[in-house]
């Protein structure tokens, strides 16, 4: 499993946590989890995926505040987090990503 590249699970019903296992995901260049009922907050171990370049967790239940860490994956180019419940501000180290989706992106 370490050796998956995508990840592509949008719209699937999927509830619960993101796993704190996902930073293990080391070749992961892209998540797709959006229209899902995931909740929790987005975990910490996502600062492990060095090679992420997309991420959209959009379309969930997600809370809590965005990780600092997020904006620091240096290959990171698109992030959707868009209608969640996220709270708090974004995260300065977010302002070199390429794109930031637009939308409701922290309640």
């Amino acid at each position: 499993m370490t050796s998956l590249i995508f990840l592509y699970l949008s719209s699937n019903q999927l509830s619960e946590n993101i796993a704190d296992s996902i930073g293990q995901l080391s070749k992961l260049e892209g998540i797709d989890l959006s229209g899902n009922q995931l909740s929790g907050s987005i975990p910490d171990s996502i600062e492990q995926l060095s090679k992420l370049a997309s991420i959209d967790l959009s379309e969930n239940q997600l809370s809590g505040s965005i990780p600092d860490s997020i904006g620091q994956l240096s290959k990171l180019e698109s992030i959707d987090l868009s209608d969640n419940q996220l709270s708090g501000s974004i995260p300065h180290s977010i302002g070199g990503v390429f794109h930031i989706a637009s939308g409701n992106f922290l309640s």
